[in-house]
């Protein structure tokens, strides 16, 4: 759905004399390679603007107070990355570069197993 947000954009937008911009919502626990793929697409279709809001990053901001999912359990905790000789802690959600080149969390790192 994010994709077809961006193209609908980038079509209309060349037909109006101001920028335009829109929001698109993504659940908590998204990859954040996601996140960066519409900042990239949004830029190749010549976008001047896009909001991306992630449910939960502005609590209690535009949130509902519920049970905590297993998400927000996750990035409360450290994690103790090593890089040869060198260590250093990190929150589950804190966004890292992979050596592949793909950004991610620990959270999502270890759902797919690259931890």
């Amino acid at each position: 759905m994010p994709d077809a947000r961006v193209k609908f954009q980038g079509v209309a937008q060349k037909y109006i004399d101001h920028s335009i911009s829109s929001t698109v919502n993504l659940p908590e626990d998204i990859n954040p390679e996601v996140i960066s793929d519409i900042y990239l697409k949004a830029w190749k279709q010549g976008l001047k603007g896009i909001t991306v809001y992630r449910d939960g990053s502005r609590y209690p901001i535009l949130s509902v107070k519920g049970d905590e999912t297993p998400f927000q359990k996750f990035r409360e905790k450290k994690f103790a990355i090593k890089s040869g000789a060198d260590s250093k802690e990190v929150y589950g959600d804190e966004v890292m570069v992979t050596p592949t080149g793909k950004l991610t969390t620990i959270y999502h790192g270890k759902k797919e197993g690259l931890f």
